[in-house]
């Protein structure tokens, strides 16, 4: 029964009788020294199930070792195995790995195995990719980082922090001799695509991607309550709540060798930005409008239809300016102010 067992350190039993843990394959002294080891003909137990490749990277990062050579062999040469195996075990072993404490040794450990690029495309081709002048490190290495920085306690935010840049591989681009990123934050296909062929949920995809999203946001000491409310107004569609969103900002800084990491004080100040104008109770989305479908409809002489949502958004922007604006009153002299075809 042991010898069937996937890694030695899970091929351990205790005789109830002697008191005695048997341990045919040296588990422990593999603990000790921080090796990860197939039983007995690595090949074979990979055979038997491939995503044990995958559950071996996992216990990588557990014990923070290192596959050992035999395994690693084993795992290179029967990697192409794992294209067959069920999408919904290798997503379950990569949310286990977020769980732990530093699961960029997960990522690192699927790389060196080549598991990476096939399991998660998208941020394996980040790994050569320099992260340009305002980084000293690379995108992946970036990656890494930010993932390991965010809470285990939130395993989907942080998956979401090893993949926010994997965008900027589809971003990149030379201008006057610098490489840029522009607009990298929108280049979520690569990304979706492999969360989609995992197996996540479409609420977790869109959780995902919401953090990608929106992790460029600016917020500094002088974000004025005009932007802070933009900022809010922008989460609010993607359902992302702004701690969220404030963890992946300050793990994004921290994730970067190249500018220091923000300090308590840094920190406090940004939390209060938003919380002042959250006290104020503003509107960020359409249905905080004190005015009505058809409220709009009955005043400009309109149909039901497409305008009506094109009236709003122009209410709504213009609230996010000027939230004492917010009454029936005002928004009716707004209304009649456009210039809206019957």
């Amino acid at each position: 029964d042991l010898a069937a067992r996937d890694l030695t350190l899970n091929a351990l039993a205790f005789d109830p009788v002697s008191k005695q843990i048997l341990d045919p394959f040296n588990g422990r002294k593999d603990m000790e020294n921080g090796v990860i080891r197939f039983t007995k003909d690595p090949e074979a137990r990979i055979t038997e199930d491939p995503v044990r490749m995958v559950r071996a990277c996992r216990f990588v990062s557990l014990i923070e070792g290192s596959l050992s050579v035999s395994s690693l062999d084993a795992v290179i040469a029967c990697r192409h195995l794992i294209e067959n195996a069920a999408k919904e075990r290798i997503r379950h072993e990569i949310m286990r790995a977020m769980q732990l404490d530093t699961p960029s040794l997960f990522f690192k450990t699927l790389r060196q195995t080549g598991l990476l690029r096939m399991i998660l495309p998208s941020l394996d081709r980040c790994h050569d990719l320099d992260g340009g002048p305002f980084h000293g490190e690379t995108v992946f290495e970036h990656c890494m980082q930010v993932g390991d920085a965010l809470s285990k306690k939130q395993p989907l935010l942080r998956l979401a922090g090893f993949l926010h840049d994997v965008g900027k591989f589809d971003a990149a681009d030379m201008k006057d001799g610098r490489l840029t990123f522009a607009g990298h934050d929108k280049q979520t296909r690569a990304l979706v695509d492999d969360l989609k062929e995992l197996r996540f949920s479409g609420s977790q995809v869109k959780h995902i991607e919401a953090v990608t999203l929106a992790h460029m946001r600016p917020l500094t000491d002088k974000t004025t309550n005009r932007a802070a409310r933009r900022l809010l107004s922008m989460l609010d569609p993607y359902d992302l709540d702004y701690k969220d969103f404030l963890r992946i900002r300050f793990a994004d800084k921290k994730g970067n060798l190249a500018k220091p990491s923000y300090n308590l004080k840094d920190i406090r100040i940004r939390l209060q930005k938003l919380k002042d104008v959250m006290n104020a109770n503003p509107a960020v989305n359409q249905t905080h409008l004190n005015i009505t479908g058809n409220d709009i409809i009955r005043i400009l002489g309109i149909r039901p239809g497409p305008r009506v949502g094109e009236v709003k958004k122009i209410l709504l922007d213009y609230i996010l300016d000027y939230p004492d604006k917010n009454t029936m009153e005002e928004l009716e002299k707004k209304c009649r102010s456009l210039k809206i075809k019957t």
